[in-house]
């Protein structure tokens, strides 16, 4: 594997494709042009893991039934790969649509979001 480059469309599609199981390129780049950001030089930068982790979330919505159906890893898998999108984003400096951030992505939810001043829990 190449290393990590998030504004090349084509590396970022490879990524979603890995890690989504999803092999429809077309639909990929779609997604990852519409839930992009931009860093501080103005690039656009692909988001590939929110992408892989939409598509996954997708697929487990559409299977409506099933003897002994699980999605609890599907589940963690979809959340591990938002986690893995969100820090990114904040290490990367990646400028995205609330709604794709860690806190929008919750309060469109209805997830209350806490924050705990650490170095204040005595």
């Amino acid at each position: 594997m190449s290393a990590p480059d998030y504004t090349d469309i084509d590396w970022s599609a490879a990524r979603a494709q890995e890690r989504s199981g999803v092999a429809e390129t077309v639909l990929i780049k779609e997604q990852l042009y519409e839930t992009s950001g931009k860093n501080a030089d103005d690039k656009v930068i692909f988001r590939p893991y929110w992408v892989a982790a939409d598509l996954l979330d997708q697929r487990r919505q559409q299977v409506t039934s099933g003897d002994g159906a699980s999605f609890r890893d599907v589940e963690k898998n979809i959340d591990a790969l938002r986690g893995h999108q969100w820090f990114l984003d904040e290490s990367l400096g990646t400028q995205v649509p609330f709604a794709l951030t860690r806190a929008g992505f919750r309060a469109k939810r209805g997830v209350r979001t806490t924050f705990i001043d650490i170095q204040s829990v005595g």
